[in-house]
């Protein structure tokens, strides 16, 4: 229920980590091709930062740029990668573990304190909808027709409860003008 819950959630996260991902696979593609060898193709570039988020292959990704480089590509990788690392496996891992677990928290309170009411539930509570004892409060025992009628055309039956207490509030009006 949590994940059924959390689907929307993760789905809208996941698509901004995607961003985030893609933006570094691209950057990571066209400033260090030429210089490190598992950044060669866009697909080596993406096999080499997925497995640097799962944690494997770190540190021949940070060891094996090629002797062609100068000392700037060199500190570049390093803070290109320390941001992706830090990115990655320490902000967007730890955002879509809260998401999950903050629709856990959200669930396990309502099933202590209830669940909130829904649309149709709240419009009946504001009184959109009569309750059965009132909508058959109408029924007058020695009109039969009436009694059928207003059973099968209840709205007409709130009409009529409607005018009564106008009525009643138009009485009460006329009794304090009176005072």
């Amino acid at each position: 229920l949590t994940l059924k819950t959390s689907f929307p959630h993760v789905l809208r996260f996941l698509v901004c980590a995607i961003c985030l991902y893609i933006g570094f696979l691209i950057c990571g593609w066209v400033v260090f091709s030429p210089y490190h060898i598992k950044f060669r193709k866009l697909s080596m570039a993406s096999e080499c930062l997925f497995s640097i988020v799962n944690g494997d292959d770190m540190y021949v990704t940070f060891s094996s740029l090629s002797d062609k480089s100068s000392t700037a590509i060199w500190y570049l990788l390093r803070v290109y990668l320390y941001i992706f690392i830090a990115l990655f496996i320490y902000v967007v891992i730890s955002v879509f573990i809260a998401v999950i677990m903050d629709n856990y928290e959200n669930l396990k309170n309502y099933y202590e304190n209830g669940f909130p009411d829904t649309e149709v539930q709240a419009f009946i509570k504001e009184g959109g909808e009569l309750p059965l004892t009132e909508v058959f409060n109408h029924v007058d025992k020695a009109n039969t027709w009436q009694n059928w009628f207003f059973c099968i055309f209840p709205c007409l039956a709130c009409l009529r409860r409607n005018q009564r207490v106008n009525s009643e509030e138009n009485d009460k009006q006329e009794l304090l003008e009176t005072v």
